[in-house]
């Protein structure tokens, strides 16, 4: 299915990234403070890392919409693919808005230095939620009020995951670091929820990978594993070494590219 953000309100969008960074440095002193964790909505942090596990694609929205704030845009119509089940997704998106709201009655309460968000910042996060909620239940989506603007395709879908058979393959190529890792979650993450097949991995053509990297496959192969499915690595020659020396041909399916 397809999500529709129709004149979606760059401005409004920056500024409430703005106030959610505040809110959000707030949150990481606060739990540095022993004596006040208890205090402290840590299940921010869980939402968040749930929906980064089970709502594939949803980083690479916040990537995309991210994006049209550094294009300067005003307004923009996005259109966004979900894929997998959608009151499965609706669901983790009703615990972000209810835990949004909570942190904001912890700023009305003086609980946090940054000021409860902004009534235009409420209204535009009010209307963002039903959209997202609401079309993934059925509902047709309502534009945000207000000058019209330029149209933009949220491809938010994983690339190169294909169909191989008994397995589906997840095919990289080049240098895979820390601005990969995002997408390569997602790719892993897109298989792992559209089908009940294995995985193979082929890095044949990739030239290198760092630790982060690294540590996004041994994520992989836990999800894998706790549910009795296989993620194979298919590793060539030149990079086989880095797998022995960080002990992972020990743990992981890793085989011959």
């Amino acid at each position: 299915m397809q999500l529709e953000l129709l004149n979606f309100p760059v401005g409004h969008f920056e500024r409430a990234l703005e106030h959610a960074a505040g809110v959000q440095r707030e949150l990481d002193v606060l739990r540095v403070d022993e004596s006040r964790a208890g205090r402290v909505p840590r299940r921010m942090d869980e939402i968040v890392a749930d929906l980064d596990t089970r709502f594939t694609g949803y980083r690479a929205t916040m990537d995309i919409l991210a994006s049209l704030v550094e294009q300067r845009a005003d307004h923009a119509d996005v259109s966004i693919p979900v894929l997998g089940d959608a009151e499965e997704r609706a669901v983790a998106i009703v615990a972000l808005r209810d835990l949004l709201d909570e942190v904001d009655r912890y700023c009305e309460a003086g609980e946090l230095l940054t000021v409860v968000t902004p009534p235009d910042l409420r209204e535009f996060r009010e209307w963002l939620f039903e959209q997202v909620i609401g079309q993934l239940r059925g509902a047709s989506p309502r534009p945000w009020p207000g000058t019209s603007g330029t149209t933009v395709a949220a491809g938010v879908e994983p690339v190169g995951v294909v169909n191989g058979g008994p397995a589906v393959i997840v095919r990289e190529a080049g240098s895979l670091d820390l601005g990969d890792a995002a997408r390569l979650r997602e790719a892993i993450q897109s298989a792992f929820t559209t089908t009940d097949a294995d995985v193979d991995v082929d890095l044949s053509a990739v030239e290198f990978v760092d630790s982060v990297v690294l540590s996004v496959f041994v994520t992989a192969h836990k999800r894998f594993t706790a549910v009795d499915r296989n993620i194979a690595f298919l590793v060539p020659r030149h990079l086989l070494r880095v797998f022995e020396l960080t002990g992972l041909v020990g743990v992981l399916d890793v085989r011959s590219a």
